[in-house]
């Protein structure tokens, strides 16, 4: 049964918990990082043909050799265990105002005052039949020191989250991102770096 949610009444279906991904990534053995990135904002304007989700969602997928090729099994004391740990950050891709391609905030004042950063997160455990939301996050942007930085005005999800490639079968972890300047969608992307702990 898909996650529902309260809003006001009566308990709603939380449409990106049911929704298709517009992209699935799966973290293999041998991983240097990775950006996936929404290529535009069709996302947020055709919602009506993903079960009304307005979010881009990218699901990460884990199995457990993830990330696992610098780490040795611990076969004695003086071996590292392996860790298979990621982590994973979201945001804009290539904000039209910043400074450089690829930029995640704008460079200029009246830019920055119209940015926002919503993230939902979900998890699927192995053995799991659906998504179940875990926790979510808002941003806007605020001028400060002459340049633009965001502020956390809802949610407690922190803009890095880390995880673990699980012992058995295969872990899945839903970003549904969206972002917008000024009532206009633009570019999301979801980052998969590869930590050596």
């Amino acid at each position: 049964m898909p996650d529902q949610i309260t809003k006001n009444g009566p308990l709603l279906v939380d449409v990106c918990s049911v929704a298709t991904p517009d992209k699935t990534y799966f973290v293999p053995q041998e991983f240097p990082g990775k950006t996936v990135h929404s290529f535009g904002a069709a996302y947020y304007y055709t919602a009506d043909k993903n079960n009304g989700c307005q979010y881009w969602i990218c699901d990460i997928t884990l199995n457990h050799l993830s990330n696992t090729h610098f780490h040795q099994p611990r076969t004695g004391p003086d071996v590292p265990p392996k860790t298979g740990h990621v982590q994973i950050t979201y945001g804009a891709y290539d904000w039209p105002s910043s400074a450089d391609f690829g930029g995640i905030l704008p460079v200029m004042k009246y830019d920055c005052g119209a940015y926002k950063l919503q993230v939902r997160l979900y998890k699927k455990l192995w053995g799991d039949t659906g998504f179940k939301y875990v926790d979510r996050g808002t941003w806007e942007g605020l001028w400060q020191g002459n340049q633009c930085k965001e502020n956390q005005i809802e949610g407690t999800l922190p803009r890095s989250v880390g995880f673990y490639d699980p012992p058995v079968g295969i872990d899945v972890y839903r970003f549904a991102v969206i972002v917008i300047q000024r009532g206009s969608a633009q570019e999301a992307k979801v980052s998969i770096y590869s930590t050596q702990e």
